[in-house]
This record gives C-alpha cells, sequence and structure tokens, in this order.
C-alpha cells in the first residue's frame, strides 16, 4: 500500500456555546484528489457567499482565488480594502455609527449633517394594529 498523505491540525472544540474547550489532534487523510477538490469547492462556495453577503452585492457572476480565500481572518473573510467595499460597508451602519465614522475619516461636522441626511432611509416599519375587544 503507498504511504497515504497525512496533515494533523491542533483543534478546539465545544460540546456547546460557553461549555470548556477539549483539543483533538485531527489527522486528515488526502487520498482523492477528487474528492479533494469535491471537498474544497464546497468551502469556496460557503465563504464566497459569506463575501456577498457582507458586501451586500450578488453579482451575476463572481470570481475568486483559492489562494485568497486560503487567508482566512479570525471571524470572517477579509473583503480586500477598497473604496467600493468601505462604501458598502458603511451604508449598513445605522445613522448614528455613519456620522461617527465619518468624523474619524476627517469629514467636517457640516459635511457630516448633510451626508447622514442625503442617506437612502429604508422603509419604516408600521407597527400591527392590535385588536382590541370592547
Amino acid at each position: 500500500m503507498a504511504t497515504e498523505n497525512k496533515t494533523t491540525h491542533a483543534i478546539k472544540t465545544r460540546v456547546q456555546e460557553g461549555a470548556e474547550k477539549h483539543e483533538t489532534a485531527l489527522i486528515i487523510i488526502w487520498d482523492d484528489a477528487t474528492a479533494e477538490r469535491t471537498f474544497a469547492s464546497r468551502g469556496a462556495i460557503i465563504a464566497a457567499q459569506s463575501i456577498m453577503r457582507a458586501t451586500g452585492d450578488i453579482p451575476a457572476q463572481y470570481e475568486v482565488k483559492i489562494s485568497e480565500l486560503a487567508k482566512r481572518e479570525r471571524g470572517g473573510f477579509g473583503m480586500k480594502p477598497t473604496a467600493e467595499n468601505a462604501k458598502r460597508l458603511l451604508g449598513k451602519l445605522p445613522n448614528d455609527q455613519y456620522a461617527t465614522a465619518l468624523r474619524e475619516l476627517g469629514i467636517s461636522e457640516r459635511d457630516v449633517t448633510r451626508m447622514v441626511a442625503a442617506r437612502v432611509q429604508p422603509a419604516p416599519v408600521l407597527a400591527a394594529k392590535v385588536a382590541t375587544k370592547k
């Protein structure tokens, strides 16, 4: 039998949130190149969907490099620091946090007030009428 290609990873796992972490030496046996690619594809799909949700943009076509996805950051996948990504992330902030971020970027108070006022606001959620017995 040929020598199997194995990698060992130290992982910490909890049975449930807040429980004690237990360490395990996870041994992965890389025995089938086709299966490896299929499994990696699943992870790439999940990562790409995560990035799309974070940016709020779902394009008709999206290209990712496995080498970029492998650079996963703690808490999620990093987005490239571009003006477009910054705009998308700022757009998701509530008005008070949006204004604070603009001030921290050095925008004048007058411009901050104007920019917050010019934002497209989501439609208000109307409270459902509650029927009362008379």
